[in-house]
């Protein structure tokens, strides 16, 4: 009895102690092992996809590059203050032009009603008379020398006052022209600047999604990029008001 006993516990042993075979109708599993750092993540760090999914803005056009500045500068006499300065040394020198005629006699058709009451016999009730007067100036103390001068200096003023604002329109659109294409360089330097700030945003999310970052990286990455973006914004609200000085400056805006 002790003997069927002890024989039937050493067989029970030995068949808990051999190793168990695998069927061979049962396949490996496919689940693959978590990450190493899954046992260091913490419970806000799952790794599932970024919790900021980005979009590509739509990036509008490129400004149309300025025309050469010898372009604008052709466009400096239709301002309206260089039109007006031109205007006035042409009426200038059409006076000191007509400096003759100071010397010419003066020719004059003088007319008067007449009314009386009571007429005589050589003043009627009512008339008029005519004369004409030639008169023919031979010494008038030098005043038609010294309007001559006269005219001559406001002709000189008017002359070098057209070629100040000439001087200062084309120093306006010369200095629009060069504020114009620093705009343009800072607005390709934001551009740039804002494509970084892109691939940086599109590391994070990646690295997050791997669970080697964090969402506070990828937070980071996400406000550097709206910076970057509102940089742009600044840079193309300036460049085109670079452009509208220059069409200003070159008389081709109001």
């Amino acid at each position: 009895m002790r003997g069927s006993v002890a024989k039937a516990a050493w067989a029970i042993g030995s068949t808990r102690s051999a190793p168990r075979k695998s069927s061979p109708s049962r396949r490996p599993s496919s689940r693959t092992p978590p990450p190493a750092s899954s046992a260091c993540r913490k419970p806000w760090e799952s790794p599932s996809p970024p919790i900021f999914p980005w979009t590509p803005p739509t990036r509008s056009p490129t400004s149309a590059r300025p025309a050469p500045s010898h372009e604008a500068l052709a466009g400096v006499p239709t301002r309206l203050d260089v039109k007006a300065a031109q205007e006035r040394d042409d009426t200038s020198r059409a006076q000191t032009h007509a400096d003759w005629a100071d010397y010419l006699p003066i020719l004059t058709l003088l007319g008067e009603p007449i009314f009386q009451n009571p007429p005589t016999f050589t003043q009627p009730l009512a008339g008029w008379q005519a004369q004409l007067v030639l008169t023919l100036p031979l010494y008038d103390g030098s005043l038609r020398n010294a309007q001559a001068r006269e005219r001559n200096a406001i002709a000189g003023q008017a002359t070098a006052q057209l070629e100040l604002t000439l001087r200062q329109a084309k120093s306006e659109v010369r200095s629009a022209f060069d504020v114009l294409r620093h705009t343009d360089d800072a607005l390709k330097a934001a551009r740039d600047a804002a494509v970084s700030a892109q691939q940086a945003l599109e590391l994070a999310n990646i690295a997050y999604a791997g669970g080697i970052g964090t969402n506070l990286d990828v937070i980071d990455a996400e406000r550097r990029f709206r910076d970057a973006e509102t940089s742009v914004a600044v840079a193309e609200d300036a460049s085109r008001q670079a452009r509208l000085d220059l069409l200003a400056a070159a008389g081709r805006f109001p």
